[in-house]
């Protein structure tokens, strides 16, 4: 919530001690995100590639492959130190992935109005690939706020009239996040979908927080938007990382809503393989005067992917040469592409790419040739039973022709039709009972018999 000066925050504040209604109206409304993202204007619902998803997305868990641990810590409001109105955000988590069933996270978040107020979460999240880009998760979490006793609480009748100094209860976030191609992504968490009730005598249910945002990425930039809703009020962040060298980022951001939400910040990180350093700065444009910004420091351990720009490009190089072995080229060709996202000029992978073309062209021709000889074999196997067909039907007439007896017809002598294995001699024994007789037969049929020898299907004149 923002207010005109720092004498008003502080009569607000300790008015809402008071009447004991007004803070919790916009409890937990600051969102528990690191230095890397509040640099980037809290724009995160469809960034999701990291532990800050734990709180603003679960479903970007799921796009999560590694361990990570985070703490941060922040005074948001510097410059309001009349009556020691320091203002502190803080929070320690840890995401875990497991194959084949996904990323889960827990963490615990406060936020502390100096001894006067305190919002405590503890947080249990977990997301998963539901598709080849397409992610989902869900969040429980107990939601707690207390306040400090003293005189103002003690003159209070919500207090008075109770013996409890706070009230917690269980909320429920749910998200999903859509790569809709390798570099634009779509995200949207509904937090606290049950509105869950934190009022100590009366109602009083944390509101539904809508975050809806776009993303473009690749391995330097990360440019991305939200549009947040909550309770009627709306908010517009966009924000932008830049990689420099290996190790190096630079991020900034905008906000603005109505409420008089108007807010700019920046910041840092840097990064090694195990590790990553981030600060950001955030200041109010409008709304809250007489502060010096916010400012928050965090410092997360990264166990898996994150690494300089150099073991990712060899890391992906290594990932094409795998594929190129599987012949996977088009698996090899995103991994080329990756890399001269990281390095625009690496001829190594413009090569890489052409290459892999060309290797699809000729597996392509290959598949093509292959098809060609299976379906001419199946063309020649066909023809081959057809021919087989004929012959055997010949051959079935052949043998009804075998089975007829040697007869005299009215315009000619008898005939008879050579079967398989026959010969002279076996003719004139099974037709004259005298294999003697074949000396005739042969003398009529000289002429179409050769050297002595016969060929089924011939037609032989009987004497």
């Amino acid at each position: 919530m923002r207010f005109r000066n720092s004498s008003f925050i502080l009569l607000i504040t300790f008015s809402v001690l008071i009447a004991g209604k007004i803070l919790v109206y916009a409890a937990f409304e600051d969102p528990c995100s690191n230095a890397r993202v509040r640099a980037m204007g809290n724009a995160y619902s469809a960034v999701g590639d990291d532990i800050n998803s734990l709180m603003l997305n679960p479903a970007g868990l799921g796009q999560m492959h590694r361990k990570e641990i985070t703490v941060f810590y922040g005074q948001l409001h510097t410059g309001l130190t009349q009556l020691g109105s320091s203002i502190g955000h803080g929070m320690v988590s840890y995401v875990q992935y497991l194959e084949d069933i996904g990323t889960y996270g827990v963490g615990w978040a406060n936020l502390g109005l100096a001894d006067a107020y305190q919002e405590n979460t503890v947080i249990l999240s977990y997301g998963r690939k539901l598709g080849s880009s397409f992610f989902a998760g869900a969040s429980l979490k107990y939601l707690r706020v207390d306040y400090a006793q003293d005189g103002y609480t003690l003159r209070d009748p919500v207090f008075n009239s109770n013996t409890r100094m706070g009230a917690g209860n269980v909320g429920v976030d749910l998200g999903i996040l859509s790569r809709m191609d390798s570099n634009f992504s779509f995200g949207l968490s509904l937090l606290d979908v049950n509105q869950p009730n934190i009022g100590i005598i009366e109602t009083v249910g944390v509101p539904l927080t809508i975050r809806g945002g776009v993303s473009y990425r690749n391995m330097i930039i990360t440019a991305c938007a939200d549009v947040v809703v909550r309770q009627g009020n709306y908010q517009l962040n966009a924000g932008f990382e830049n990689w420099i060298g290996n190790n190096f980022a630079v991020r900034t951001g905008l906000g603005i809503g109505n409420r008089d939400y108007r807010e700019v910040s920046a910041g840092i990180g840097y990064i090694t393989s195990l590790m990553s350093f981030d600060y950001a700065f955030t200041y109010p444009l409008a709304g809250i005067q007489g502060v010096m910004g916010t400012h928050l420091l965090s410092v997360t351990l990264s166990f898996g992917y994150r690494l300089p720009i150099e073991e990712r490009i060899k890391y992906h190089f290594g990932m094409a040469s795998e594929y190129i072995k599987n012949q996977e080229y088009e698996l090899a060709i995103v991994e080329y592409r990756r890399v001269l996202q990281l390095d625009p000029w690496n001829k190594v992978a413009e090569e890489g790419i052409s290459s892999a073309h060309a290797k699809m062209r000729e597996s392509e021709q290959f598949l093509k040739e292959a098809l060609e000889k299976a379906r001419q074999s199946a063309e020649d196997a066909t023809r081959a039973a057809e021919e087989a067909q004929r012959q055997a039907e010949q051959m079935g007439k052949v043998k009804v022709l075998q089975v007829e007896r040697p007869r005299e017809t009215d315009s000619g002598p008898r005939t008879y039709v050579v079967r398989q294995g026959d010969t002279l001699q076996s003719i004139a024994e099974e037709l004259y009972n005298n294999p003697q007789k074949w000396m005739e037969i042969y003398e009529l049929n000289k002429d179409k018999i050769i050297k002595g020898n016969i060929t089924p299907g011939d037609v032989l004149i009987l004497p």
